[in-house]
């Protein structure tokens, strides 16, 4: 069994600019929803004899991930870290907002909006290759005994749950993570809990 954990919010989410390889730190919001994450994984995590915690190397992921090691009584030395599950690689388009783009990359922008699956970004990565390294972690993870917690990013995701849930390239775009979601992945379903809500 798979639970999803999206990061909590960054300064640079507040202010809508892609973060993917880059990184801006946790608002205090962001804090608390990490501490408000680990508490309702605790809820839905007791009894559970074997939990592995794994995280992106992202900073804003690692700080979630410290966050809710915390909560679970997971030693942070135990906390494993994983470059398949760093977030889509925005390249050139790290730190700007989707307004920038367009206005400093309008070929570019137009070509996107064309063809978001294909679409190489400038020095960064496409979809293909962000699902062909999310399914390298995915093998690995199914094979593992007991519960996995991975904390990730909203495209990284999106390719989780399309691959697991078999969706169409064109149904993965939908899929949204907010901050406060956590998402289980069980018997090829999906559920979604909004932390301390749903229990």
């Amino acid at each position: 069994m798979i639970y999803l954990v999206r990061h909590g919010e960054t300064i640079w989410n507040t202010e809508n600019r892609r973060q993917g390889r880059g990184d801006s730190s946790l608002t205090e919001k962001g804090i608390a929803q990490s501490r408000a994450m680990g508490k309702t994984l605790k809820t839905l995590l007791e009894g559970e004899k074997s939990i592995t915690l794994v995280t992106s190397p992202a900073g804003r992921s690692r700080r979630t991930a410290a966050i809710i090691a915390e909560e679970l009584g997971i030693a942070h030395e135990r906390v494993q870290t994983t470059p398949l599950l760093q977030e889509m690689d925005f390249g050139d388009w790290q730190g700007l907002t989707d307004a920038e783009i367009a206005e400093q990359h309008p070929e570019q922008w137009r070509e996107r909006e064309l063809n978001r699956w294909f679409f190489d970004y400038p020095n960064g990565e496409s979809y293909p290759v962000l699902c062909s390294r999310v399914a390298q972690w995915m093998e690995t993870a199914q094979r593992q005994n007991g519960v996995i917690v991975a904390v990730t990013h909203q495209w990284t995701s999106r390719a989780i749950r399309g691959q697991y849930l078999r969706l169409p390239k064109e149904d993965m775009f939908e899929l949204m993570h907010a901050h406060e979601h956590i998402i289980e992945l069980r018997n090829n379903e999906q559920r979604v809990f909004r932390v301390l809500e749903d229990l």
